[in-house]
């Protein structure tokens, strides 16, 4: 169906409510049903999904079509696809109430599934008498409204934050050979279902929307596929990295599917690393039947979304310790990673034959590889001066500790994305990290825990100031020479490998030993400039190391 040489209808949202109102007088009464299906979704990590739904045109299909209900897009992305030789002369959406079926979970839900069965109620404000008769009806008023926060129809205050269910007001009707009464559900303690086997389920309405396209002319067994971009499902990655021992780590990815939207049914799922330029992405298509015309305006008046940002939080380290069994639980082996397919800037990740019903979560493995590891302690330091040469002062707690992390090398075919890293040795849980993205052939740095076994001292102390040396926007500022003494020793009982970076606020006169300097091109306004000291060593177990550095900082009098 994908190689048909479909053309997309030049139809935008607006014109898809407002350009055919003679479409939508009919209300779709006379309208044949087409049979559609996802297909295929892509999956970005911020709560949107790209659809593709197809079917085909019924046979003996004369005039209007129905497209049944569907996710309320976003603006600006909703598109219907057809080949040549249908005649689409347009679309009309419209509100509709939809029904589903829904299993009873309580009394009250088995009532409604027997409505018009015959019934013997027991009541608590009566226990010695049964009520028998033919249920007539289980009503509830006002009628409650049912959340349906990612499906196209209903008002938008119908499935927010919002909603609560509703008690109260609830009346349920048996026809007696006498009479029909009215009971609360809320006092029926015991209902038997008299005669065949109850049913188990009912229907329950809520608000949809569906469309209705005009043909000029049939078209038989045609495809045809909608695109959109909705809320509602997400993909949530994570890593574990395995230390086999040597310099080789056994690294595995798994994707968890979240979703609220819709049942999926053997569909190709595309896992989307990357995020592109969604600028509408939080206004609502009209077609999605949410909001009125006055709602819609005041979206695009609030302003335009901006996507692009991984809002996933780092993960709070944790580190665990027990004895195991001696023998090493087995790990996650999932198989070489998959090319995948890259378009553009984004990677693509394909997860064949999903089906997920609506709140359901699931596991999915990508890939298993061993790659290159080097075990590395860190010990990073911030500037102790602020752009105006002005003294910060340290957060309880927040004083720079050395890190037990890992740099890893990505060998394999496809980039990682950013998600949690969980780090384990024979089964134990070492620590857990945010691995940041990495491209094919690329390192990154994937932190464990903190190195209790490795002590630092430091100091910096002022050498030498020159009064009123400089005036900067308006301000006099004095030259002062710093000394700084960075102190590293190695408990622990083998040589570790160390790098020590330092960020200092103002120009370097001299290092000891040499270090690396960078000066980063940021704060080049600034009366000082930012330079990046990096000194990489082995440290033998029980040694030490101590480090020095000069600088000249203009300080604001």
């Amino acid at each position: 169906m994908r190689d048909l040489g479909m053309r997309t209808a030049v139809l935008a949202a607006c014109v898809l409510v407002l350009g055919l109102a003679a479409a939508g007088s009919a209300a779709g009464e006379d309208a044949r049903e087409v049979d559609t299906s996802i297909q295929k979704i892509s999956l970005f990590k911020n709560g949107l999904a790209h659809f593709t739904v197809e079917g085909r045109l019924p046979e003996g299909a004369e005039g209007r079509l129905r497209f049944g209900p569907f996710l309320a897009p976003s603006h600006g992305t909703f598109w219907m696809n057809y080949p040549k030789g249908v005649d689409l002369q347009g679309l009309a959406a419209r509100e509709v109430t939809v029904t589903e079926q829904k299993r009873a979970a309580n009394l009250q839900e088995l009532l409604k599934a027997n409505v018009g069965r015959r019934v013997g109620i027991y009541c608590s404000l009566n226990e010695d008498a049964t009520i028998e008769g033919k249920l007539v009806s289980v009503t509830r008023s006002p009628a409650e409204p049912e959340p349906a926060r990612y499906r196209a129809g209903g008002a938008i205050e119908e499935d927010g934050h919002r909603y609560r269910r509703r008690r109260g007001n609830q009346m349920l009707l048996v026809r007696t050979s006498s009479s029909t009464t009215a009971l609360d559900p809320a006092h029926v303690e015991r209902v038997d279902i008299l005669g065949e086997k109850p049913n188990h389920t009912f229907g329950k309405e809520r608000k949809g929307a569906e469309l209705t396209a005009h043909l000029g002319e049939p078209a038989p067994d045609r495809a045809v596929s909608i695109n959109y971009l909705a809320k509602g499902l997400t993909w949530a990655p994570s890593y574990r990295v395995d230390l086999t021992g040597g310099d080789k780590a056994r690294l595995s990815a798994k994707a968890l599917i979240i979703n609220d939207a819709t049942d999926l049914d053997d569909v190709d799922v595309e896992l989307v690393t990357g995020f592109p330029h969604l600028r509408f992405s939080d206004i609502l298509s009209p077609v999605g039947m949410k909001e009125d015309l006055a709602s819609f305006l005041q979206s695009l008046r609030q302003g335009e979304s901006e996507q692009g940002q991984d809002r996933s939080g780092l993960v709070q380290q944790q580190a665990l310790r027990h004895r195991g069994s001696g023998e090493s639980p087995a790990m996650p082996d999932y198989g070489a990673a998959d090319k995948g397919r890259a378009e553009e800037d984004l990677f693509l990740y394909p997860v064949d034959d999903v089906s997920l019903d609506r709140g359901e979560r699931g596991y999915y493995p990508l890939f298993s590889a061993s790659v290159p590891c080097e075990h590395i302690y860190r010990w990073s330091l911030p500037s102790r001066m602020d752009d105006r040469g002005r003294r910060r002062d340290e957060e309880e707690g927040k004083k720079p500790e050395v890190w037990h992390s890992l740099k890893l090398q990505n060998t394999t075919d496809v980039p990682w994305t950013t998600a949690p890293g969980e780090t384990v040795s024979d089964g134990q849980i070492l620590g857990q990290d945010m691995l940041r993205y990495t491209p094919k052939g690329g390192e990154q740095i994937l932190r464990i825990t903190r190195a209790a076994g490795v002590k630092t001292d430091r100091a910096e102390f002022e050498t030498g100031r020159e009064r009123n040396a400089r005036q900067f926007r308006g301000y006099h500022y004095d030259l002062v020479t710093v000394e700084g003494h960075l102190k590293v020793t190695n408990y622990k009982d083998k040589t570790i490998t160390l790098e020590v970076t330092k960020t200092l606020s103002g120009e370097v006169k001299s290092t000891s030993p040499e270090a690396d300097v960078e000066t980063p091109s940021t704060g080049l306004r600034d009366v000082n400039p930012t330079n990046e000291l990096t000194w990489t060593f082995d440290l033998e177990a029980g040694g030490s190391k101590e480090l020095t550095y000069t600088c000249d900082v203009y300080v604001r009098d």
